[in-house]
């Protein structure tokens, strides 16, 4: 997935999918990458992952009723993405 647009509307990102794989695709050789999501269970985790560290939002700050998953390469530690869930059921 690329982002294309960096516009923020609502809480929610603009984006633009360039393709549909089952897991991460490494661009420069093309090779497949089977991943993992996880649940985040501490916030003090997320103190790393912030605007100075090149992520579009400081993810220690999201509110406490809003679950964070990640998303990281089967047998790394590194994250590749998070992504940040919240039951609004006013939106129903």
């Amino acid at each position: 997935m690329a982002i294309e647009e960096h516009e923020e509307q609502h809480g929610c990102l603009d984006i633009w999918i360039d393709e549909i794989v089952p897991c991460l695709k490494e661009t420069a050789t093309g090779d497949l990458k089977e991943t993992v999501v996880f649940k985040i269970q501490s916030r003090y985790y997320l103190k790393d992952f912030n605007t100075k560290n090149g992520w579009r939002i400081n993810w220690s700050k999201i509110p406490k009723d809003v679950e964070v998953y990640a998303l990281a390469i089967r047998g790394s530690n590194e994250i590749q993405g998070l992504i940040g869930v919240k039951n609004d059921r006013s939106n129903a």
